[in-house]
């Protein structure tokens, strides 16, 4: 008995492994038509609200996604692709909520008038 009571109080104590560190903050944003059909290749930019310095451009992808990583604060996002109007969201939050480091955010955008639908 006294033998196990010294090997119990000897025992190392159980190892934690190291919490995963939080994920940076991301904005996902998908560009769609009218339809809900995501747009591919739409330029998509990026800007830090009420900054007048040009911001992050990205293209969206064959889904219609783009992808910014590591931002926090306030941003202004812009899509954009001929034969539609651009489209606008202006003061997106980002990093601010540490249950969702991502914001995911869709951007609609209409065609021109008088371009041919096809």
């Amino acid at each position: 008995m006294l033998i196990l009571a010294l090997l119990l109080q000897a025992a190392p104590a159980p190892c934690t492994p190291n919490p995963t560190p939080p994920s940076p903050p991301a904005l996902v944003v998908q560009v769609v038509d009218p339809s809900w059909l995501p747009i591919p290749g739409a330029d998509v930019r990026v800007t830090r609200h009420n900054d007048s310095r040009p911001g992050k451009v990205l293209s969206a992808s064959s889904e219609g996604y783009a992808r910014a990583w590591s931002l926090e604060g306030e941003y202004d996002i812009e899509a954009q692709l001929p034969g539609f109007k651009r489209g606008r969201i202006k003061g997106v939050r980002l990093g601010t909520s540490t249950l969702s480091p991502t914001k995911y955010v869709q951007i609609r955008l209409q065609p021109e008038l008088g371009e041919p639908i096809s």
